[in-house]
């Protein structure tokens, strides 16, 4: 399988970091520049026009996040509409900095709340509906001790939800943060073997190390498909 190393993080890569960018320390750290880095859109600490520049001049795709979810509430009898308003602030923020059709966004429900299948569903079927890439990404911890809070309402509404799966133009995909092997430089990253929820083998983006480097960036790898799917 090829994959693809790369990083994520609140902090902007083109932020100073000893005297040099953030995105230059992690190359000289890590032995190689990534070939993606992971960026929120909306929400706090949302990348800029000015910050993409930099990441593509640098031969770099973005992955991105919508992160403005997590201030958002939720209920089981609003959760379709909760989730639908979620995507489609996602699209709006998508739109104002052009990013192209067929990219695809993960919502990050990684921590802090719980969402429900509704929720999921809400999602999904307006990402799908929109020009950005399948039923949308969700970025969350499928491991088995967080059943409760991600795979039995993401797994809920996959099985329920026709929109939630298909092919690769229409099926849902995952962003796992799940297990954490521990910080590396990029020749020595694992070989591609995420947690996934029981009901979705699709996970294409693999979170496997936090706070690396001072706490500055997560490490990630990427199989083709969700490689291709970056901006």
């Amino acid at each position: 399988m090829t994959t693809f190393w790369g990083v994520d993080s609140a902090q902007p890569a083109n932020s100073m970091v000893q005297n040099q960018t953030l995105f230059d320390f992690i190359t000289e750290q890590c032995g190689q520049p990534p070939a993606f880095w992971g960026r929120y859109i909306g929400g706090r600490f949302a990348l800029t026009a000015v910050e993409e520049k930099f990441l593509h001049d640098r031969g770099c795709r973005i992955l991105v996040v919508y992160n403005g979810t997590r201030n958002s509430p939720r209920s089981v009898q609003g959760g379709f509409a909760e989730g639908a308003n979620d995507a489609n602030k996602a699209i709006a923020a998508a739109q104002t900095l052009g990013i192209p059709g067929g990219v695809w966004i993960y919502a990050d429900v990684e921590s802090g709340w719980t969402p429900t299948p509704e929720w999921f569903a809400g999602w999904s079927d307006t990402m799908l509906n929109s020009q950005f890439g399948g039923a949308g990404g969700i970025y969350g911890n499928p491991h088995k001790t967080n059943a409760a809070n991600f795979n039995v309402p993401y797994c809920n509404a996959f099985n329920g939800d026709p929109n939630m799966r298909g092919t690769d133009q229409v099926a849902a995909y995952i962003f796992s943060s799940e297990p954490e092997p521990g910080c590396t430089t990029a020749a020595q990253a694992p070989a591609f073997a995420p947690d996934m929820p029981p009901c979705n083998p699709n996970t294409v983006i693999w979170q496997y190390a936090e706070n690396c480097f001072g706490g500055r960036v997560d490490e990630d790898l990427a199989n083709d498909a969700g490689f291709r799917s970056m901006w």
